[in-house]
Parts: structure tokens; sequence; C-alpha cells
């Protein structure tokens, strides 16, 4: 009778026990599903608020499946009849799964974390490289302005020598263009020079002419008359 009233009040409290621990699976299991969010998130302060939760939460359980796995060992001496040793295992069979859905949960959360740090590595890395492609392209676009900036000089230094030497045939040009209007002004007075020779040869062949004119009807008279 003894074993009876200590084996019902043990499982009364094993009892209440499972279910306190089932209520803190469920909070425990709320806290895993959003254990991903919480990790993915920039602000250090949600993620350490989130570390108290679940390391608050994970004591609670453990602390409690502890005294429900010492509940059930005590009932084992205790159970003196079939009814007895049938109860009992159900509550060790419900210790079990507790426990399973427990690790369960805390695997979960694990590999949470791992994957969020995963996560946070590859996007620092690909922050990282995407900072790397803009220097490259700030680089890229410098040496663009340098290469262009050279190249606007070089035409600057081609237009300026281009334009000097435009100045230099320019000032040819004029030269030779004042060159050739003197050359006209003085044109005039060759011209008059030249137009007077003209006319003393002119004149000097008439005279020749007619001194051989003159001579010729002289020879001719001389001869008719002989």
């Amino acid at each position: 009778m003894e074993d009876t009233t200590t084996f019902d009040n043990l499982r009364q409290r094993a009892q209440a026990l499972e279910k306190e621990v089932e209520g803190k699976l469920s909070a425990f299991s709320r806290v895993s599903q959003s254990v991903t969010s919480l990790l993915s998130s920039p602000d250090p302060e949600a993620l350490t608020s989130n570390d108290r939760v679940v390391e608050t939460a994970e004591g609670e359980l453990a602390e409690l499946l502890a005294q429900l796995q010492q509940l059930d060992e005590q009932m084992s001496p205790t159970s003196s009849t079939p009814a007895h040793t049938r109860q009992l295992q159900r509550h060790r069979e419900l210790c079990l799964s507790f426990t399973r859905e427990f690790r369960k949960i805390k695997t979960n959360i694990t590999t949470a974390r791992e994957n969020a740090e995963i996560f946070n590595t590859v996007r620092g890395d690909m922050r990282d490289g995407e900072r790397t492609n803009r220097n490259d392209i700030l680089l890229r676009e410098r040496s663009s302005i340098q290469n262009s900036q050279r190249s606007t000089a070089a035409t600057l230094e081609q237009a300026v020598g281009a334009r000097e030497s435009l100045g230099h045939q320019r000032q040819t040009f004029t030269s030779i263009t004042s060159r050739m209007s003197h050359l006209a002004q003085t044109l005039p007075g060759v011209n008059n020079l030249i137009g007077a020779i003209s006319k003393k040869k002119n004149k000097d062949s008439i005279i020749l002419a007619v001194v051989i004119a003159s001579c010729t009807l002289f020879c001719l008279l001389y001869w008719l008359n002989k």
C-alpha cells in the first residue's frame, strides 16, 4: 500500500512536470523557428538578445528533463503492479520523446547558426568583392581619364603646332604679296624701258634698210650706166 501511495505521488509529480516540459518545448520550438531570421540580422543587440533567450530556454528544458528522468527512476522501485509497470513505461517513453525533441530543436538551432555564419561570411566576402570591383572600376576610370587627358594634351600640342605653322605660312604669304605688290609697282618703269629699246631698235632697222636700199640702187644705176 505504501509503494502504491509513493508511486502515485511520484506519478502526479511526473505528470505535472511533463506538462511543464511540453509547454517549454513548444516555446523552445518557436524560438528555433525565429533563429534564422534573427541570426541574419545585422543588429548586434538582436543577436545578443536571441542568444540569451535560446540559452535560457535550453537550460530550463535540460533541467526539467533531468528532473523528469529522475522521477521515472524513483518510480521504478515502487511499481508493484502490472498497471504501475505500464504507466512507468509510458512515462519513460514520454520522457525519451521529450529528450529527442529537445535534441532535435538544439540541432536545428545549431544548424541555423552555422548556416547563418556561412551566409554572413559569404555576404562579407561578396561585399569585399564588390568593394574590390568598385575600386577596380574607379582605377580603370581614372586610368581612362588620364589617358584622355594625355590624348587631349597631345591634340592641343598638335593644334598649337599647326597654328604656329599657319602663322609662319601667313607671314610668308604676306611677304610674297608685298614683294609682288612692289614688283607690280616697278613693272611700269620696266615696260617703258623695254618700249623705248624696241622703238630705238625699230628706228635703227629702218635706217639700216634705207642705207641698204640706197646702196643697192646706187650699184644698180652704176651697172646700167656702164
